[in-house]
């Protein structure tokens, strides 16, 4: 395409360069044409193969562990950590993704449906033309347990959060469900910590322990035990209470507090001073 042409290459039919102020053939064809109208010939610039972007088709196909098509897997392409395309994978698990121009940099292509997944990094994808990229997706790792008293029994609306390393960025929170169960899914590999919201501050997992995650592994248990509470937390104390004169008030909390939480625990205490016959709580 960026190769200039003498007019008499094998298997050329036309070729109109315009060179002579005309639209005449160049070729041995001699298939001359004419200008209309307005048009006319002018002087310009041709840009170079490096000033020339092509589009890049990726095509391919999402599969799970078994071989068999996944339907609405999400094929995301990253760049620097920043989405630049979106597939939805079909119901015989195919996808597609163009570009009309990449910057020559590496991309990061993630897959997920579910608790499946897959991730590939440094993918080249300037230069133009059609990839074809089948992916295989399996269980991301993962980390649950449970939040257990100092008799080890069941602790309910516990505040966990996973830590990565070396940071200690807190990258995901949850609250312990009622039976003391919390599950953090879809983590990328790397290295973590867990810890919990005790009495007296966090408590982490195995005393801070490293949880090493990796690809294809199974999930990785960590289960957290609270200590006793201090003689002082136990001890009656005055505390501020909601007071409602039983007809219209209420106290309204944002809308959106539980967005990020996949189970949440709500606990408080109440005490009505009488019992009527159309009074609720809820």
């Amino acid at each position: 395409m960026f190769k200039t042409l003498q007019g008499n290459e094998p298997g050329l039919v036309g070729h109109w360069n315009f060179n002579d102020n005309t639209a005449n053939d160049a070729s041995p064809g001699r298939h001359h044409g004419a200008l209309k109208e307005n048009a006319k010939i002018v002087t310009a610039r041709r840009p170079s193969a490096l000033g020339f972007s092509f589009p890049v088709v990726v095509t391919g196909r999402v599969l799970d562990a078994e071989g068999q098509p996944l339907r609405n897997a999400d094929i995301v392409t990253l760049q620097d950590g920043m989405e630049v395309g979106k597939a939805r994978s079909n119901i015989a698990g195919e996808y597609r993704m163009q570009w009309s121009k990449l910057a020559g940099q590496s991309y990061d292509i993630r897959v997920t449906k579910e608790n499946l997944a897959y991730e590939t990094n440094g993918l080249n994808l300037s230069g133009g033309g059609s990839r074809t990229l089948d992916f295989t997706l399996y269980e991301m790792p993962s980390v649950f347990g449970s939040v257990l008293s100092a008799d080890y029994k069941p602790r309910a609306g516990v505040k966990v959060q996973l830590e990565r390393l070396p940071q200690t960025n807190v990258v995901a929170t949850t609250l312990s469900n009622a039976r003391g169960e919390y599950r953090f899914k879809n983590v990328a590999p790397g290295q973590y910590r867990v810890r919990a919201a005790g009495p007296g501050g966090p408590v982490y997992f195995g005393a801070g322990r490293t949880i090493t995650l990796a690809e294809r592994t199974p999930p990785n248990r960590a289960d957290i035990a609270l200590p006793e509470p201090t003689s002082a937390s136990t001890q009656a104390s005055v505390n501020q209470a909601l007071q409602l004169d039983g007809g219209e008030s209420y106290v309204e909390l944002p809308g959106n507090l539980f967005n990020d939480l996949e189970e949440a625990t709500i606990e408080g205490w109440a005490r009505c001073d009488r019992i009527g016959s159309w009074m609720r709580f809820f």
